[in-house]
């Protein structure tokens, strides 16, 4: 195996080993060392892939918003298909990972407000997909202030159902 290939193999050991410490204590509860633990590695290999545990949350969130975004895609073909903001958003949840991925995207909110990169990952998801449910919802025949409309209803009550599962809260029918 090349050193390419076994770096990228430890990084993603990192990133899987993080995910359930992030969820569950958030980026300031999680130490780099129970990281490191969990993946099996020692403290100082960690950092000889990486400068900083800021590098690996970036690398974490990376993931987490390109899962966010797959959700997405589902809302979408609800908004494509005519259907009412409030009913297209509940195709965004009903997976296992409800819990995880909830816990994860409220940790990048919080992250988001004193760290620049954070914020900076966590705006272009938004605009995306800002963009992406409008598009769809003008695939539907709604004209664009209708679809943005729209569009902003779907991600505010995402990002609603996304806090209702973090704080364990029923979510409305």
């Amino acid at each position: 195996m090349r050193q390419a290939e076994r770096r990228a193999k430890t990084l993603a050991s990192l990133v899987r080993a993080a995910r359930p410490l992030l969820a569950r204590n958030g980026y300031a509860g999680t130490s780099l060392d129970a990281i490191a633990a969990g993946a099996g590695l020692s403290k100082g290999a960690v950092y000889a892939h990486l400068t900083s545990k800021a590098e690996l949350y970036h690398m974490v969130a990376e993931c987490v918003l390109a899962e966010a975004t797959s959700r997405v895609a589902q809302v979408e073909q609800g908004l494509a298909c005519g259907e009412p903001a409030h009913i297209a958003a509940r195709a965004a949840f009903g997976r296992d990972d409800d819990d995880q991925h909830a816990a994860l995207v409220a940790d990048l909110w919080q992250v988001a407000a004193i760290d620049g990169t954070t914020r900076g990952l966590l705006e272009a998801h938004r605009r995306e997909r800002l963009d992406r449910l409008a598009a769809s919802a003008i695939r539907a025949g709604v004209t664009p202030p209708e679809a943005l409309r729209e569009a902003g209803t779907a991600a505010a009550l995402m990002d609603a159902g996304i806090l209702d599962r973090r704080l364990g809260f029923e979510a409305a029918g």
